[in-house]
């Protein structure tokens, strides 16, 4: 190794010692030193020349120019987000303009830079202000309303924005997780009647959102409808069927009609349903109801009573005032000179007494004595055929 200068300027020289290899060629300038022709250096003050190694130069003046991006915050105070720098010998020319958009992530140029220029000469250390606002990202969900029909119903309309334009996620970072008004997180997609909260995350730019949607199923609307139906009395019960409608995706319950009616008269025909098939209770809720009404009627008299189970009909006698022959006898007519007193003088209002002997058909039942005597006959006749059939009436019902 042998010693060696080299001269720079006037007023730097370099002494090295000598290589015994070959070392590469050319001329570097970084922003601290000033190389000598033919020679390079690495960045460490130590410059490679041709047969020349580990010499050493002393550190130039230099300065700072510095960068900084700055926002105000939700209380009014301004915060730097970020800051780019640029060293450069001192009394030389700097240019901070690509160091200006190098934003940091998630913010934006709000307005044009302050302070020092973004050019200029580096005779100090300088500060070049660079307003910025953070980007908005945002993440909304529509609210999912739907009647129960045995199918998930998941939210789908989902909108990003960055600073209120519209773009996509970033691939598969969209998650969707459902929980009930207890919080009680749901396995998979709603489904069943009952109100949810959707909660949307996902990231745009790398940045998380988030948003919230809620969906409401509510129960699906059954009709209940029974039949209506009539008979003649029996003595047997008489009932009729019904029908539910408004199950979907082929669910079942057990569904009956309760009515009965067995003696004379009517009701309603009532059902009971029992959510013990497929179908879940809280999915659905009866709205409509159509109760129909049984009817059993009473056994009609017959005109002609069977002798074997005779049914007689009330009696109605309409008692007139009958014309009364006077037993089988034809009617003779008797002539006034046959009677002896037919031709006696008006006496005015004078009393004749007449005796029976004077009168030849005075011993002749009157029509008015035979006509009484048939009243009172017909009169315990409908008594007694009334009381008869009260009787039975009455056996029949004790039966």
């Amino acid at each position: 190794m042998v010693n060696h200068e080299i001269t720079v300027n006037a007023d730097i020289t370099l002494t090295a010692q000598y290589a015994e290899h070959t070392c590469n060629n050319g001329t570097r300038k970084d922003d601290s030193y000033v190389t000598a022709p033919n020679c390079i250096t690495d960045g460490t003050a130590v410059y490679v020349c041709d047969h020349i190694q580990y010499a050493t130069i002393p550190t130039l003046d230099k300065v700072t120019i510095t960068v900084s991006f700055t926002t105000v915050n939700d209380q009014g105070e301004t915060v730097v987000v970020g800051t780019e720098t640029k060293v450069v010998a001192k009394g030389s020319n700097y240019d901070v303009t690509e160091e200006v958009t190098k934003i940091p992530n998630g913010y934006v140029q709000n307005g044009d830079p302050t302070g020092n220029p973004v050019s200029g000469t580096a005779d100090s250390d300088k500060t070049v202000i660079v307003p910025v606002r953070a980007i908005v990202y945002a993440a909304a969900a529509e609210e999912v309303r739907a009647v129960y029909d045995g199918q998930t119903h998941p939210v789908t309309d989902i909108t990003f924005t960055k600073d209120g334009v519209t773009v996509e996620a970033d691939e598969g970072t969209v998650t969707i997780a459902y929980a009930t008004m207890a919080r009680s997180l749901v396995d998979g997609e709603p489904k069943n009647a009952g109100r949810y909260t959707a909660t949307i995350s996902a990231k745009i730019d790398g940045h998380e959102v988030s948003a919230t949607a809620e969906v409401t199923i509510t129960p699906a609307p059954l009709t209940v409808k029974t039949d209506s139906a009539s008979k003649t009395y029996d003595g047997t019960a008489l009932t009729a069927g019904g029908t539910v409608t408004g199950l979907v995706n082929g669910e079942t319950v057990n569904f009956a009609a309760t009515g009965s009616q067995t003696a004379v008269g009517h009701s309603e025909n009532g059902y009971k349903l029992t959510f013990d098939g497929t179908a879940l209770e809280g999915n659905y809720s009866v709205v409509n109801v159509e109760l129909g009404t049984l009817t059993v009627n009473r056994r009609p008299t017959p005109v002609d009573p069977d002798p074997v189970d005779p049914d007689p009909v009330d009696p109605v006698v309409d008692i007139d005032d009958p014309i009364v022959p006077l037993g089988d006898e034809p009617i003779v007519d008797i002539d006034d000179p046959d009677v002896p007193l037919a031709e006696l003088p008006e006496q005015g209002d004078s009393l004749v007494e007449i005796l029976d002997v004077d009168v030849p058909l005075a011993d002749v039942p009157k029509t008015g004595d035979l006509s009484l005597l048939w009243h009172m006959i017909t009169l315990l006749s409908a008594a007694g055929l009334m009381t008869l059939t009260l009787l039975e009436r009455r056996q029949r019902r004790e039966k």
